[in-house]
């Protein structure tokens, strides 16, 4: 039997181009009552969030193949389709286990957390940004 923590399955697609990370995030998310697709590109997070309109996405900053996270991240929010959907950069190049919240430039909130991450932290903050209360 799987537990589910929450009554409506809320969508998360994870963008890492590292597959034991996707893993690893996706088996926690299904866990906690999520519903998870993953992408390991740039081009490819962008089809799926708008093949399967999540609601939260955790991107890498340093994706291979084309876009990197940020040049992603820029054309999420230039599509109507995917503008409002909220983000946690999820990257190396800020310190292990550290969060940052912050607004950018498109006046949306997001979290910047830092790799290697604790899970729940992360979770924390994806509760924040979707407006979540109560622990699973």
């Amino acid at each position: 039997m799987i537990e589910m923590s929450q009554s409506t399955s809320q969508k998360v697609l994870v963008v890492d181009d590292e597959p034991k990370t996707c893993q690893l995030l996706k088996e926690f998310l299904v866990r906690k009552g999520y519903e998870v697709f993953v992408a390991n590109q740039g081009d490819a997070a962008i089809s799926k969030a708008q093949a399967f309109h999540p609601d939260i996405i955790l991107l890498d900053v340093l994706l291979p193949g084309g876009l990197d996270g940020l040049q992603t991240y820029h054309r999420l929010k230039g599509k109507s389709s995917t503008r409002r959907i909220p983000i946690i950069f999820v990257t190396a190049t800020e310190p292990g286990g550290s969060v940052t919240r912050q607004r950018l430039p498109l006046g949306e909130q997001c979290a910047v957390v830092g790799k290697p991450f604790r899970l729940g932290i992360l979770l924390q903050e994806i509760r924040r940004l979707l407006g979540e209360t109560g622990d699973p």
